[in-house]
């Protein structure tokens, strides 16, 4: 992640190496390069607000 320094930019931030995973419309769901069923890396999803949303796994300790 990298922040945008750009007064003229609508987001703060850039996200690296994220993948579109689906889009509908003007919703995007990205998710991390490389995640697999067992990470528990987030999967990220972009309404049109503007408002990101996280969703990832979490792994019980045994």
């Amino acid at each position: 992640m990298d922040q945008v320094t750009d007064d003229m930019s609508r987001f703060r931030f850039r996200y690296i190496g994220l993948v579109l995973l689906v889009r509908s419309g003007d919703e995007f769901v990205l998710m991390p390069r490389g995640i697999t069923a067992t990470s528990d890396r987030p999967v990220f999803v972009v309404p049109k607000d503007g408002v990101r949303v996280d969703l990832g796994t979490r792994r019980s300790v045994p």
